[in-house]
């Protein structure tokens, strides 16, 4: 879910005022994005009209996944995971 309240109260932009930016035709569409059911190109245009990176406007996305490298599986569940994994292939 996407919560971007807090951007649109700073820059005094209504959700309407949005759903017609973004060139939606309903508020509907703009709920969906919102729940997290947006395309790449539909966030980059957010972030593009509230003038904030997209990881503004995801938040604090969690990560999850495995990463193969060189005949071994690594599991990532946080940033810091991430990085160690990457360090470790640096370092090969």
């Amino acid at each position: 879910m996407i919560n971007i309240d807090h951007i649109l109260k700073e820059r005094g932009i209504t959700k309407t005022q949005l759903t017609n930016k973004m060139g939606f035709k309903s508020r509907t569409a703009l709920y969906r994005v919102l729940q997290g059911k947006a395309t790449l190109e539909t966030l980059e245009k957010l972030s593009e009209i509230l003038n904030v990176p997209v990881s503004e406007i995801l938040g604090e996305v969690p990560i999850i996944g495995f990463i193969e490298y060189k005949d071994t599986i690594y599991k990532i569940n946080s940033k810091d995971s991430l990085k160690k994994v990457v360090g470790i292939i640096e370092k090969k």
